[in-house]
């Protein structure tokens, strides 16, 4: 079986070429195929789909790719074999596979040129949707693979998984469950990466960088601040420089005039070989961004140096991390944890999104920074961040250091902006894992907040009790201040419990609590609950905060995603409640947000809508925007919107061409209030 499984790994590299030959060998696949063997549907980015596969408490393999078709769920048929390791041999020379499930009694066989597939002594037609020809090889339908390994597979495309259920135990589970007992009896032996094959590329002291550009210019006539005319750019280059990769950006003001440079130089080492004696995995000089800490320091960038020797995917906290990333003029972007729609960013004014201590749940995070360009573009960025046992250092110290000046770039031409946490800023921090489920930390800061040079020492104590993680904070600001948090990640059942407790005295302020706060206290709960053959992921949380004139403030918060056929929606509710120390209590504030995209009949959609429930009944804001093709380079893109604040409501059209060099888009634009706006892009 296993000399089987690898001529089959072998045959797969064919499966998988560059991305070129296999568009090709997907063109040629479809036109080979018989016209009864295929659907309208193609493949497309948009339907793709990557899935974790899991079998109660085992993940299965690394990763199964699939694709959202007009008739259901299909996932990639080799990926399958991978993950459950099963000796059945694909090639797509003869259009054949052939091989056992879980028994070598239970033979399978697939003709694609007969359109037949054969189980044991049980031969039956391919219907017209059980495999779809897709750029990564046969796409099998989630029912018909179903039927023919004998198991039930289940996608939750709430969470990106293929459950795998099954009512006898198989082959794989058999294996992992004598590699359990057998870790019980030695130890357990981590795996080496190293081992695996490696492709490298030395770093050289300059390489050509690669460059984008983003130019727009635009009239407007306001009826309330009158007519403009508006020129701005943004040149954003990466490339190699004195042997460390570089990010650079330089960006106008809306008069065309450079207004500031943001340039950053880093290296990264997965095996902590950087800097000598340093043993680093990191380090950067330019624009920079600091740590994050419970109770002291809050993630900011500005121009700087940072050091640090910790694991690269790692995250500065284990109940929350950060995502920040370059933004250019006219794009949107979206951010998603484990499929459910969490935030949306629009363009700013410093060219960058942030999602800021976005909470954590105890288990696997898989996080993905959809970006939306104004020409049709659709970047991904991706990335898991567990939280478990892996959250502690295995009796291993990890330490980071930071200068750096909040908020400022390399060179700013035009005026310093205003921030809080404006000014020179530096800290150094420890880690140390004592054993398999405790960690202490200590760190050490200097911060200057609202003009006023502070200094803080912070430590913690970290510890794993079943299936939860429970830290102790606390902190002083050397003189008369100090504060207090406990924090507690958990999973019970099929529940994620957050909880946090945080104590301030002595006038303690810090990135992470306000001058007026004396006190902050939450709790939690995040469940998948079933609807149908739907998964909808279920959040609530609820805050209570104190404050030192007596004043206290009480935030409930819901939330729920329900992933459709072809739409992904996000429904928020949250109300406010303040209690005065002085006088009558203000009224409630209470909200509900909609978050959508999907598509409509060759339409992609995204849009938000926000409606005030108290004091007043009335929409805040309503912004949709559609696109769709007019051709092979051209789309259309359409805007709606309505802002409550200025009680205008507005429309715009643009359409985008894209060239061999660059792309191009015309818009124009008009609201209720006669103002009208055009521009190219």
């Amino acid at each position: 079986m296993r000399q089987q499984a690898n001529i089959f790994r072998q045959r797969l590299k064919s499966l998988v070429p560059a991305a070129g030959a296999a568009m090709a060998s997907a063109a040629l696949l479809f036109s080979a195929v018989p016209a009864h063997a295929q659907s309208e549907w193609t493949a497309n980015d948009d339907d793709a789909l990557l899935f974790d596969l899991r079998s109660g408490k085992y993940r299965l393999g690394d990763g199964v790719r699939g694709y959202q078709t007009s008739t259901g769920v299909c996932v990639d048929l080799a990926d399958v074999i991978m993950a459950l390791d099963l000796p059945i041999r694909l090639d797509k020379k003869s259009r054949r596979a052939t091989g056992w499930i879980f028994e070598e009694r239970e033979t399978l066989t697939i003709e694609r040129d007969s359109a037949t597939v054969q189980k044991v002594n049980t031969r039956v037609k391919l219907a017209d949707n059980d495999i779809y020809d897709t750029p990564e090889g046969w796409c099998t339908s989630v029912r018909t693979l179903s039927d023919w390994l004998g198991v039930k597979l289940r996608p939750d495309l709430s969470n990106a998984l293929l459950i795998l259920e099954s009512e006898r135990k198989l082959p794989f589970q058999r294996a992992m469950e004598r590699k359990e007992r057998a870790a019980k009896i030695r130890p357990r032996k981590s795996f080496d990466l190293s081992s695996l094959p490696q492709s490298t590329e030395s770093y050289k002291i300059w390489r050509t960088p690669s460059v984008d550009v983003v130019a727009s210019a635009g009239g407007l006539r306001d009826r309330r601040s009158g007519q403009d005319f508006d020129v701005r750019y943004e040149l954003f280059a990466s490339g190699e420089i004195g042997k460390a990769s570089f990010d650079a950006r330089l960006s106008s003001d809306d008069k065309g005039v450079p207004e500031n440079l943001r340039v950053r130089a880093y290296r990264t080492d997965p095996k902590a070989e950087l800097l000598g004696p340093l043993k680093a995995t990191h380090f950067a000089l330019g624009d920079v961004s600091t740590v994050s800490t419970a109770l002291v320091s809050q993630n900011t960038v500005g121009r700087g140096a940072f050091v640090t020797n910790r694991p690269v995917d790692r995250p500065d906290s284990f109940d929350r991390t950060s995502f920040r990333g370059e933004l250019p003029e006219g794009w949107d972007a979206e951010l998603y944890r484990n499929g459910q729609l969490l935030a949306f960013a629009e363009t700013r004014s410093d060219g960058r999104y942030e999602f800021i201590d976005v909470p954590l749940l105890y288990g696997q995070n898989r996080f993905e920074v959809v970006l939306y360009g104004p020409q049709g573009q659709v970047r991904r960025d991706s990335q898991n961040v567990p939280v478990g046992l892996d959250s502690i250092p295995p009796r291993k110290t990890y330490y980071w250091s930071g200068i750096q000046d909040a908020g400022e770039d390399l060179i700013r031409f035009g005026n310093k902006q205003s921030l809080r946490q404006a000014g020179w800023r530096g800290g150094f921090g420890l880690e140390r894992g004592l054993n398999a489920r405790t960690s202490v930390s200590a760190s050490l800061f200097s911060l200057q907040l609202d003009g006023i040079r502070r200094n803080y020492l912070e430590g913690s104590v970290r510890r794993a009790v079943g299936p939860a993680l429970v830290e102790l904070s606390g902190s002083s600001d050397l003189e008369s201040g100090a504060a207090f948090r406990g924090q507690l990640l958990g999973e019970l059942g099929e529940t994620y419990i957050t909880a946090e407790t945080i104590w301030a005295r002595g006038g303690f302020v810090s990135d992470r609590i306000e001058q007026t706060v004396n006190g902050r206290h939450s709790l939690s709960l995040d469940h998948n609950f079933k609807l149908g053959d739907k998964i909808v992921p279920f959040h609530i949380d609820a805050q209570y905060e104190t404050r030192t004139d007596g004043g206290a403030s009480l935030d409930f918060r819901g939330r729920a995603s329900l992933n459709l056929r072809r739409f992904s929606l996000t429904g928020e509710l949250g109300w406010e409640k303040q209690f005065s120390a002085f006088g009558p209590d203000p009224p409630d504030i209470v909200e509900a947000r909609l978050l959508a995209n999907g598509r409509i009949s060759g339409v992609r959609l995204r849009g938000e809508a926000v409606y005030r429930v108290a004091p007043e009944k009335r929409f805040e804001r309503v912004n949709f925007t559609g696109e769709w093709r007019a051709g092979d380079r051209a789309d259309w893109r359409a805007e709606l919107g309505y802002d409550a604040g200025v009680k205008r409501a507005r429309a715009g059209i643009g359409i985008i061409r894209r060239f061999d060099k660059f792309s191009l888009t015309a818009t124009a634009e008009a609201a209720s209030d006669g103002s009208v706006a055009a521009g190219l892009n």
